[in-house]
């Protein structure tokens, strides 16, 4: 899977809407529905432990580090983490 480039302008987006525009872009490239609600699935646990509504700008290391630590208190496993 390719990497996202992001500019400057892309910073002020939130991941919430990142992540609309990412479908989006998948579904356009013809990725089948499963795959694309499969990420959908991940970003909504994902949600449950960090603000989505977050703008990159304002995502700091801290933000993952915290977001990390409550997976694992939740019992997410560390394969389904580094998913």
């Amino acid at each position: 899977m390719s990497k996202i480039k992001m500019n400057n302008s892309a910073n002020d987006v939130s991941l919430r809407k990142a992540f609309k525009d990412f479908t989006i872009s998948k579904s356009a490239e013809g990725i089948k529905d499963k795959t694309i609600s499969t990420y959908c699935f991940h970003f909504n646990a994902l949600s449950k432990h960090l603000d989505i509504d977050m703008t990159f700008s304002e995502l700091s290391k801290s933000d993952f580090e915290k977001m990390i630590v409550s997976l694992r208190t939740s019992g997410v496993s560390h394969n389904s983490i580094g998913s």
